[in-house]
């Protein structure tokens, strides 16, 4: 695949889709999101801009995800695929709903009844296992040892951070479920009635349980604190505690990470001590529960 200007790549799609009325909602270097209309219904398309490897493998991931979501809908509100080329482009149904919040961190409080619908869709996402064989929401997503080796020699996890962690990993075996893996607040819409519908699905796949549930204690957590006692109850009911430890750590020091290496200048980098207190607490959990 090689780049090409999104007015090129528009036109191929319009033309192979039929999409018409459209606009450009939001554009960056990677892709961009247009909504229009096909078939007389709206919706909304998702054109990759680049040609990086990573995101052109994502991109594919998500397609086949979609496709999957067509031969067996899983127990939360998604938006319906209208049609896709397989590579580039897919276009979904429009969900008119908001955002709960429009960047990686969610900046405000939730309506109480928002955070148990958002708590409720990141367990109803666990619960469902692909039936189809080869599917791709089977594919595993995370190398645990390696992220954990990765990091360990990046200086964020101390030895006894990793041992901790392997000795953690080994007790949970080989148990994985199903996880949207990157359950951002922009990625999850919010409506009346608290309807709650989940969108762009290119991490997912399988994880260790309790996934869904650390990303969002970590990035609603501290905007919306009444989340996280919501989500200790969900793992301590499931009996998950030792695979979200070993969740919650590898988030914590991805964010640690992300931030860090963040130019000086940016807003976000006010987050920094937020999250090296967070991690400290989370290190404390992760020894407590390794014992």
């Amino acid at each position: 695949m090689t780049e090409n200007s999104p007015d090129v790549l528009l036109a191929a799609v319009t033309a192979e889709a039929g999409l018409t009325g459209h606009q450009i909602v939001r554009g960056t270097g990677k892709s961009m999101l247009v909504a229009g209309e096909m078939d007389r219904e709206p919706v909304i398309a998702k054109i990759l801009l680049t040609a990086d490897p990573f995101w052109v493998a994502k991109w594919r991931h998500e397609i086949d995800i979609y496709r999957s979501f067509v031969r067996e809908r899983p127990p939360v509100r998604i938006p319906q695929l209208k049609w896709t080329n397989g590579e580039t482009a897919l276009i979904l149904e429009w969900i008119g709903d908001r955002p709960a919040d429009a960047g990686r961190y969610l900046s405000a409080p939730l309506d109480v009844g928002d955070i148990a619908a958002v708590v409720a869709a990141a367990e109803a996402i666990s619960t469902w296992q692909p039936a189809v064989p080869g599917s791709p929401a089977r594919r595993l997503m995370v190398d645990y040892q390696k992220r954990i080796d990765r990091y360990h020699r990046r200086g964020f996890f101390t030895l006894a951070d990793r041992e901790a962690l392997l000795r953690l990993l080994a007790r949970c075996g080989d148990r994985r479920e199903f996880g949207h893996g990157d359950l951002l607040p922009a990625n999850v819409l919010l409506g009346a009635g608290h309807a709650c519908t989940v969108v762009d699905w290119e991490f997912g796949g399988q994880y260790l349980p309790g996934y869904d549930l650390a990303t969002l204690y970590v990035l609603l957590g501290g905007a919306a604190p009444a989340i996280r006692p919501r989500i200790e109850a969900a793992v301590a009911a499931a009996g998950r505690d030792e695979e979200f430890s070993v969740n919650l750590a590898c988030i914590l020091v991805r964010e640690l990470r992300i931030h860090q290496e963040l130019s000086e200048g940016d807003i976000a980098r006010g987050r920094l001590p937020g999250l090296v207190e967070a991690w400290a607490e989370g290190r404390r959990r992760l020894h407590a529960r390794a014992g």
